[in-house]
């Protein structure tokens, strides 16, 4: 018998990149920024709402998003990846 499946991953048919992913159980799916072209701002309802696993960050990134080590509503940091302690 195989794993089960946990992330739910989606590459793209012509170049093979990676254009997003997630936990299977959860309503969202994560998109990779740097896969696409984008110029000007994003419709609303594809602008980031906040940061998940933001503790493998590849840098700081000084928004009011909110950040989670993981996945909400436990471990929020901050910009520089700190911990907060009392949220």
């Amino acid at each position: 018998m195989g794993k089960k499946k946990t992330v739910s991953r989606y590459f793209c048919k012509i170049c093979g990149c990676l254009v997003h992913q997630g936990p299977v159980s959860a309503p969202f799916r994560a998109v990779v920024p740097v896969t696409f072209k984008i110029e000007g701002l994003l419709p609303e309802k594809y602008q980031a709402k906040v940061h998940f696993n933001y503790e493998n960050r590849l840098c700081n990134v000084a928004d009011k998003l909110p950040k989670f080590k993981t996945f909400p509503p436990k471990n929020k940091m901050d910009n520089e990846g700190n911990l907060l302690e009392s949220e």
